[in-house]
């Protein structure tokens, strides 16, 4: 091996304690320079590595505070979204109350279509409100649609939100029953209220003094006269409880309803009934039929309105 070869080479050489050959081993230059190489970027690769972890390191309290602060967030937004979940179901009861309301509106007539669309709008969102806090609550259903900060300062107003929409929706479910219960009433008073005909037919004589069709002199006629044919259907002019049903002097077979609110009715001169004593009638019910029995001169039904026990002019309930 020549001089120039040998400095290629390291020669290490292993010599035992006891007896023993010595053993040499080569290693070329070039091993050793790449070995060196590889040890050099491994040191400088684990203190990168050390600093870097450090630095993590550094940083962890803050990330394990943004994990604790993400976890409250979520649990806290489960829990807007089970209240959102709630209102929504108050809000369909509310629609269903709001119809009611309509209907009874619409039945009795005490206000106009544009009044009556204007409440059924109410909490639908006409100011924006409720829409406003669908679009929030799918906003952080969606994560926020930004940072987590930015989702943390939208929570607070999400839930305050909430909280006015619900006092919102209580007040308005107060107003709304106070509504219908008034309504209610209001429907049972027009049913009640004598307002219809008795019959199809026509008035032979009115409410007031008239000259007595059995003699020459003057008398105060307390009703209405429809003359029509034998048989016609004699109707119930408001909703009530029959309290009389037989012969009455004078009025022939009769028929009296208590309509309640201080109503009664009266008809007379039929030739059959059809209700009995205690028996709940409405209004526009066939009751009787009519006729000339009492004291009559043709078939008709004499009609009269009483309030608070006196007699009134049945031409103003018509």
């Amino acid at each position: 091996m020549s001089s120039q070869d040998k400095k290629k080479y390291f020669t290490f050489m292993l010599i035992p304690h006891s007896e023993g050959a010595v053993r040499r081993l080569r290693i070329p230059w070039v091993l050793i320079q790449v070995c060196t190489c590889l040890l050099a970027g491994v040191l400088i690769c684990a203190c990168y590595f050390y600093r870097d972890y450090g630095r993590v390191k550094s940083h962890l309290p803050e990330l394990y505070q943004l994990r604790e602060t993400n976890n409250r967030q979520k649990g806290e937004i489960e829990t807007l979204a089970d209240q959102a979940a709630d209102l929504e179901e108050r809000l369909s009861e509310l629609d269903e109350l709001e119809l009611q309301v309509q209907e009874l509106l619409q039945a009795t007539s005490q206000q106009s279509p544009g009044e009556v669309a204007l409440v059924a709008s109410r909490g639908s969102g006409e100011d924006g409100t409720i829409m406003g806090l669908r679009r929030k609550s799918s906003l952080l259903a969606r994560g926020g649609g930004g940072a987590g900060k930015e989702q943390g300062a939208l929570i607070p107003l999400v839930a305050e939100s909430l909280d006015n929409v619900e006092m919102q929706v209580d007040t308005y479910r107060e107003n709304l029953e106070e509504m219908l219960t008034a309504l209610e009433k209001r429907q049972d008073y027009l049913e009640a209220k004598p307002s219809i005909w008795p019959a199809r037919g026509r008035i032979t004589s009115r409410y007031g003094y008239r000259k007595s069709p059995f003699g020459s002199t003057r008398e105060f006629h307390q009703g209405l006269d429809i003359a029509a044919p034998r048989g016609t259907p004699v109707l119930a002019t408001g909703a009530g409880v029959v309290t009389y049903a037989q012969w009455r002097s004078g009025y022939g077979n009769t028929v009296i309803i208590d309509h309640g609110y201080g109503f009664r009715t009266f008809y007379g001169h039929n030739s059959s009934l059809k209700v009995k004593v205690g028996q709940r009638v409405s209004k526009g019910e066939v009751i009787a039929h009519m006729g000339s029995t009492g004291r009559s001169t043709g078939s008709h039904v004499h009609y009269e309105v009483h309030v608070n026990g006196k007699p009134q002019n049945p031409a103003n309930y018509l």
